[in-house]
């Protein structure tokens, strides 16, 4: 694939360059799974604080549902976008 360099904007590198999909929708993509990122990161050390907390107490530290179910819609959200955008 050839990039072509352009001053006015940034080069195609996706297959946005290849389809008639705008690259917003990529960027869009892109930037949800930088989010998604971000929240299991944030989630991790939340998770690693509240165990050691029990841990230190004698007790468990069970994991919120609410937040893995949470992780994991926004997760297969962001997929199915992946796949719609590739296969369109």
């Amino acid at each position: 694939m050839t990039v072509v360099y352009r001053l006015d904007r940034r080069p195609e590198r996706t297959s946005a360059a290849f389809t008639d999909v705008d690259s917003a929708w990529y960027e869009v993509v892109g930037a949800g799974y930088g989010i998604l990122g971000i929240a299991f990161i944030a989630a991790g050390f939340a998770r690693a604080r509240n165990v050691q907390r029990a841990i230190d107490e004698g007790g468990y530290a069970p994991l919120p549902a609410m937040l893995s179910i949470a992780l994991g819609v926004a997760g297969v959200i962001l997929a199915c976008a992946t796949i719609l955008l590739v296969v369109l």
